[in-house]
């Protein structure tokens, strides 16, 4: 499927590039510059994916993916919120919130999970 879609990809931004007749529709530069950043990720990372995503990389793959997530609220807080403390406030009351949600799920699945000794009576 990743083979099909980079196809798909490289084929339509060649037909859109070769059959521009109308100036007004040509490709923005910023098109191109957001094609060329992205395309060694997307070269490196599908190999690399297909080699880490095995059910035994499960646990670090979740765990990386969570420190990313929060890696990536921070600098969104640091980049765009800056100084406005309420923006902080409530960010971090919902943080406390969703983590306090996962926490008890965790918990609640975890009981529910365990299951009880089953004893058969022969009659």
């Amino acid at each position: 499927s990743v083979i099909v879609m980079a196809t798909t990809s490289v084929f339509g931004s060649m037909l859109r590039v070769t059959t521009r007749q109308d100036p007004t529709m040509a490709v923005n530069n910023a098109v191109y510059y957001a094609l060329f950043a992205t395309s060694p990720i997307v070269i490196i990372g599908t190999p690399t994916g297909s080699i880490l995503l095995k059910p035994s990389n499960q646990k670090y793959l979740k765990l990386l993916f969570y420190f990313l997530g929060f890696l990536q609220l921070v600098v969104f807080g640091v980049l765009k919120i800056g100084a406005d403390s309420n923006s902080w406030i409530a960010i971090s009351c919902s943080m406390l919130v969703v983590l306090l949600s996962i926490f008890m799920h965790y918990m609640i699945s975890s009981v529910r999970g365990q299951t009880l000794p089953i004893t058969v009576e022969n009659n």
